[in-house]
C-alpha cells in the first residue's frame, strides 16, 4: 500500500522486550507501561481468537502478544478513544463490506492504518483513513486537486479500500496476504512467495519488509483488542457523534463551509471537522455531486433552508412549470428514500418499483454504489399510483421500521392531493405519521412521511 516508514520501526523498537524462547500456551506474562499493568493469559488469548473465526489467519505469536500489550498498555487511553470513534466510522465500515460481501473484521484494518482519523498523514505521503498513497488513490477513483483530497472522505476512500482488498483477494485467494499486499504492495508479495515457496502468510513473512512482517500481528492484536476490550477494564472514550447521529448529503452547487455553517445553525469547527476531504474550506461545485456531513438537525435546516430558496426563485420568477423549475420528470411526484445497511442499489429500486439505471440519473450518482443512511431521491408516476391497489391473498410483509419513504409538498398542495398519489396509504395513517393534528399548514419544500417500506 505504501512505503516502508522508517517511523514504525522506531515504535517497536520502544516496545518491550519479550522472550521468543519461552513456552507461552499456558503462561501468563505481565508488562507495566507508563503505570498501567496488563495481565495476558496466552492459552485465554488464543482460545478467544479462535472463537472469533474471520477469514484472515488471526494466529498468536509472540509478535502479536507484543501488540495486544501495547494496545492496552501504553496505548491504553489512545485505544479508549479509537473504541469511541469507531461508533461513528464502523457502520458505514459494515455496510459496504456486507454489499460487497466481505469479511467483516476488515473493519478493523483502519484502525492499523489511521486509528480512525480520517486527516491521518504518514511521513511518506499517504493519507486518510485507509492511508491511500496519491497514485493508488487516483487509480481507485479519488480526485486529489487543489480543492479536495477523496484519500480524507470517510465514505470515497471506504469504498476505494474495499475495492482494492477485494482485488487483491482475487489475486491471492487469501484475505491474510491481501492484507500484506495492501502494506508493502502486491510486487513485494510476489517475490516473497518466490522465495518462500509458500502461499502461507506465517511462513513467508520472513522475507517481507520489517513494517510488513508486524503490519499482520498488528492486525490481529486490534482485531482481538477491539472484542475484549471490557474484559481489560477499557472504558470507551465516547466521540463527538454516532455514525447514527450523523447525515450525509450530494450537494452539486458551491458552498463555503461558513455558509453552511450560518444555514445550519453548526458551529464552523464542527462543520470542518465532518468533512475533512476540502482544503479550504469551501466544497466545489460538481456535476456528479460532492458529500457534505452534517448533524442530522444541522443538516434538515441546511437542506429546508436552501430548498425554500429555490422556491422562492420559482415563485419570483413566475415560472408556470413548477416540475421544470425544480428538476422534477413531468407527470411524476418526487418522493425520498434513505439506504439501509446492507442494502445494494439493486435491492433498492426492486424495493421502489423502479430501475437501478433510473436511480443513478435521477441522483447523479458515479456507479451503482450507495452507502448506508444516503437519502435517493425517487421519482414515481402519479398515473400508476391514482388507481386503488385489489386486495389479494398474499401474505403480509415484513416491514422494516427504518425503511421508509418522503414526499415532497408542492405549492398548492392538500393532504387529500398527495394521499391520492399512495393508495396504499389511508388519510388517517397520513395524518398520524406526520402529527398533523389540528389545524394544518403545509409548507411548500417540506416532506412528509408517507410509508415504511
Amino acid at each position: 500500500m505504501k512505503p516502508i516508514c522508517i517511523s514504525l520501526l522506531v515504535v517497536l523498537l520502544a516496545l518491550p522486550n519479550l522472550s521468543f524462547n519461552t513456552p507461552t500456551e499456558f503462561v501468563t506474562s505481565e508488562i507495566s507501561e507508563d503505570g498501567n499493568s496488563v495481565n495476558l493469559s496466552a492459552f485465554e488469548v488464543r482460545q478467544r481468537l479462535n472463537q472469533l473465526g474471520g477469514m484472515v489467519d488471526l494466529k498468536y505469536t509472540t509478535d502479536v502478544e507484543k501488540n495486544i500489550k501495547y494496545y492496552l498498555g501504553r496505548r491504553k487511553k489512545r485505544l479508549a478513544r479509537i473504541i469511541g470513534r469507531s461508533e461513528m466510522y464502523f457502520p458505514l465500515f459494515e455496510h459496504y463490506l456486507q454489499v460487497n460481501n466481505l469479511p467483516d473484521e476488515l473493519k478493523y484494518l483502519s484502525i492499523v492504518e489511521s486509528a480512525l482519523n480520517p486527516k491521518a498523514k504518514s511521513p511518506v505521503g499517504a493519507s486518510g483513513l485507509w492511508q491511500f498513497m496519491k497514485g493508488t488513490g487516483l487509480k481507485y477513483g479519488l480526485k486529489i486537486d487543489s480543492y479536495k483530497d477523496e484519500r480524507n472522505d470517510p465514505i470515497k476512500a471506504t469504498e476505494a479500500a474495499f475495492n482494492y482488498l477485494n482485488s487483491l483477494y482475487q489475486k491471492y485467494d487469501d484475505w491474510t496476504l491481501a492484507l500484506a499486499a495492501y502494506n508493502c504492495g502486491p510486487g513485494r508479495v510476489n517475490r516473497a512467495i518466490k522465495r518462500g515457496r509458500t502461499m502461507n502468510y506465517w511462513k513467508l513473512r520472513k522475507y517481507l519488509p520489517a513494517e510488513t512482517r508486524n503490519y499482520i500481528p498488528a492486525f490481529v492484536a486490534v482485531t482481538y483488542v477491539m472484542n475484549y476490550y471490557d474484559s481489560h477494564n477499557i472504558e470507551p472514550t465516547p466521540a463527538a457523534y454516532k455514525f447514527q447521529e450523523l447525515k450525509t448529503a450530494t450537494i452539486f452547487e458551491a458552498n463555503s463551509f461558513y455558509e453552511i455553517s450560518r444555514l445550519s445553525g453548526v458551529d464552523f469547527s464542527i462543520v470542518e471537522a465532518l468533512n475533512p476531504s476540502y482544503k479550504k474550506h469551501f466544497i466545489p461545485q460538481s456535476s456528479y455531486g460532492n458529500y457534505l456531513t452534517l448533524p442530522e438537525e444541522g443538516m434538515m435546516n441546511f437542506k429546508d433552508k436552501k430548498r425554500q430558496a429555490k422556491l422562492d426563485g420559482f415563485y419570483r420568477s413566475r415560472n408556470a412549470d413548477y416540475n421544470k423549475y425544480m428538476s422534477i420528470p413531468k407527470d411524476m411526484i418526487q418522493s425520498n428514500y434513505i439506504v439501509q445497511k446492507g442494502e445494494p442499489l439493486d435491492y433498492i429500486a426492486s424495493l421502489l418499483k423502479c430501475k437501478k439505471e433510473d436511480l443513478i440519473r435521477w441522483n447523479k450518482l458515479r456507479s451503482a454504489s450507495v452507502f448506508n443512511g444516503q437519502e435517493l431521491i425517487v421519482y414515481l408516476p402519479k398515473q400508476s399510483m391514482n388507481t386503488k391497489k385489489t386486495t389479494t391473498t398474499q401474505e403480509p410483509t415484513v416491514v422494516h421500521p427504518k425503511r421508509v419513504l418522503y414526499h415532497y409538498i408542492k405549492e398548492g398542495e392538500t393532504l387529500e392531493e398527495i394521499n391520492s398519489y399512495y393508495p396504499d396509504v389511508t388519510l388517517s395513517e397520513l395524518i398520524v405519521k406526520n402529527k398533523l393534528f389540528g389545524r394544518v399548514v403545509l409548507k411548500p419544500g417540506a416532506k412528509l412521511m408517507i410509508k415504511e417500506m
